[in-house]
């Protein structure tokens, strides 16, 4: 194979297509399918632990068996950057016996882990005629030829990793808001329980409404999804709800203080009034005392005194007055 040939098979996708005798699955023909559509980046943009990052904040989410992660990891890292730019395609090329002693696990472990990788659709597998994996790589660093792990489909799905471990954040933002009403509703529950035993009142049901809030404490922490959790929080805090209501009203105080006119107390005043004069007793004393002592007649009319005063004498009485009696005279 001359250098021309080389490189028109490194850059062809169907030059790396699977010629063993591997049987594929319809789901490996649709991961086969998605990492043909692979074109690669533009030259310069190329960042592969880019692409890496977004599939481990996903990787929890994809129902993925143990050392998924690790081994992706490791691949990446066997690759450069020029392997994910146009022209080429980013192959890892590990020998089996390699890639069991770095996962510590048997090859019939390994075997079962590539397999459901490829499942996946995480990664696809480009075997030779005899199922070997090998590659080889030019002057100027860029893959020639090779056969192994195709990781391209890590960029295909860049976008598809991105959002779900933005919805797998959200989710795990609802479960978080929710798991604390679900503590609220309980602890309400329970102390509210503690207080009727201290007040030594007993609610009709109350059994009932403690074993189904045991039940319900146990369907949330089977739950898995915030919406089967959603269903949960809504019985505990309905039953929270008429535990606090039912409480509310056995404990509700009396009243002793009520406000209004149609509240207030109705008092007689019984002080003495400050005059003995107006009262009741006084009153009755006077009728009494009239009644028994007889009504005085009027005194008689006192008779007009008379002197014996001669008009002779008046000016020896007063006799300022007898130069009116000398002028009554002359006139």
């Amino acid at each position: 194979m001359n250098s021309h040939d080389a490189q028109t098979f490194a850059r062809s996708p169907e030059s790396f297509r699977p010629t063993g005798a591997r049987r594929l699955n319809l789901h490996m023909r649709e991961a086969m399918a998605r990492a043909d559509s692979f074109e690669g980046v533009p030259r310069g943009d190329a960042k592969p632990l880019r692409f890496l990052a977004a599939f481990q904040e996903a990787e929890p989410y994809l129902g993925l068996p143990a050392h998924a992660f690790k081994l992706v990891s490791w691949l990446v890292k066997q690759t450069q950057s020029q392997d994910w730019e146009q022209g080429s395609r980013p192959i890892a090329w590990p020998s089996a016996r390699r890639q069991a002693e770095f996962l510590n696990l048997s090859p019939a472990r390994v075997k079962s882990l590539n397999r459901a990788l490829f499942e996946a659709g995480i990664f696809v597998m480009r075997d030779n005629e005899q199922g070997k994996r090998y590659g080889r790589r030019g002057p100027d660093g860029r893959i020639i030829e090779a056969y192994g792990f195709d990781l391209s489909p890590l960029a295909v799905r860049f976008d598809e990793f991105i959002r779900l471990a933005a919805e797998a954040k959200a989710e795990r933002e609802r479960m978080r808001k929710l798991r604390s009403r679900i503590t609220f509703a309980r602890r309400s529950i329970r102390q509210a329980g503690e207080e009727m035993a201290t007040l030594g009142l007993v609610m009709e049901g109350w059994a009932t409404i403690e074993a189904q809030t045991a039940e319900l404490v146990l369907a949330a922490r089977r739950a898995t999804h915030s919406e089967e959790l959603a269903l949960v929080v809504q019985s505990l805090e309905r039953r929270k709800g008429d535990v606090d209501k039912w409480l509310g009203e056995a404990s509700k105080p009396v009243n002793l203080d009520p406000e209004g006119v149609e509240n207030e107390p109705h008092t007689t005043a019984t002080n003495l009034s400050s005059n003995p004069l107006d009262t009741v007793i006084a009153h009755q004393g006077v009728v009494a005392a009239s009644e028994a002592e007889p009504i005085s007649p009027p005194p008689a009319p006192v008779a007009e005194m008379k002197l014996p005063v001669k008009p002779d004498q008046i000016p020896q009485l007063a006799p300022r007055f007898g130069r009116y009696l000398r002028q009554d005279r002359a006139a």
